[in-house]
């Protein structure tokens, strides 16, 4: 009956019951959240699967790196730690999808997948797994491109401009004839001027 021992007593109750709830917490496992308008008004869409697994190269390549001896040997060591992980992680998902016979990409830089046309049922299935971590959509972009003002020949007959006399391109294309035909050369970036002669 002493207000020590009963507040004693309140204390451990409320303890016992934090660290209750904190084991019941600890091996709980929360779906991924879905956006709302992933499917915007459709029976169907495309969606990004991002799963929580991440490889910490800087790590693996610390400890490793000391028995690598080449810059290829250090190469097919990230290759081969992302596709392993993305194997190991994404066995889940992949075997779901087959099952549902739903078209997908995996992606083992990011380890992703993307899903060609998955309804709210799937989706709530996916975002099930444990491995998951985000549902996010995969929308279609369309850009307008540009119309050209000029025309490549005028700025061929115009001949080799400042940047390029300066780096000697004129004189490969003029002494050893590769003028980059049949080349091809991409960027991923927006601020890319896409006709540039160049």
């Amino acid at each position: 009956d002493s207000p020590v021992f009963a507040r004693y007593f309140w204390e451990m109750k409320k303890m016992n019951f934090v660290l209750w709830m904190s084991a019941v917490f600890a091996n709980t496992v929360f779906a991924a959240q879905i956006p709302s308008n992933i499917l915007k008004g459709k029976s169907q869409a495309s969606v990004i699967i991002v799963l929580k697994s991440k490889v910490d190269l800087e790590k693996k390549l610390a400890v490793e790196s000391k028995t690598l001896d080449s810059r290829t040997a250090r190469i097919e060591l990230v290759y081969k730690t992302l596709v392993d992980e993305a194997n190991r992680t994404q066995a889940r998902l992949v075997k779901l999808l087959d099952q549902n016979q739903v078209g997908y990409q995996r992606f083992y830089i990011s380890n992703s997948v993307m899903i060609e046309n998955a309804d709210m049922a799937l989706l709530n299935k996916v975002a099930a797994l444990k491995e998951v971590d985000q549902v996010v959509p995969n929308p279609v972009v369309k850009n307008e491109l540009p119309i050209q003002k000029f025309s490549i020949e005028d700025y061929l007959m115009a001949g080799p401009g400042e940047n390029q006399a300066s780096v000697g391109a004129d004189r490969v294309w003029k002494e050893l004839g590769i003028n980059g035909q049949n080349i091809v050369v991409a960027g991923q970036d927006t601020g890319v001027q896409w006709n540039h002669p160049a």
